[in-house]
């Protein structure tokens, strides 16, 4: 799904090997360099997840604008993601893997 000028946002249902627990995985990559994607992470048991799923998006937009000069509108990249997630959560696709090191997960977390 795009967000604004092309930016492309994922959400993904994961599921960790070692315990078996649920998050999801925000991607959203840079337009001005399409070779670079940033991911959050977000616990599934989360509360007000996706206002945390929104709020994780937009902060890798506006990462993204800071570090590559990209014009990421941050409000599109959060409801892209929270959108990609509804859809999600009415056909569920759990992919298996783990967090990604370096991952965004102290922004989901706080």
């Amino acid at each position: 799904m795009s967000g604004s000028e092309g930016t492309e946002v994922k959400v993904r249902l994961m599921q960790r090997p070692a315990d078996r627990s649920y998050y999801l995985e925000i991607r959203v990559r840079s337009v001005a360099r399409p070779r670079v994607i940033r991911i959050g992470v977000v616990d599934y048991r989360s509360e007000h997840l996706e206002r945390r799923i929104g709020l994780v998006a937009g902060a890798i937009a506006e990462e993204l604008n800071e570090a590559y000069n990209d014009r990421i509108e941050p409000s599109a990249a959060a409801q892209a993601a929270v959108e990609l997630f509804r859809e999600l959560m009415r056909v569920p696709v759990v992919e298996e893997g783990d967090e990604p090191p370096g991952s965004e997960s102290r922004l989901a977390r706080n």
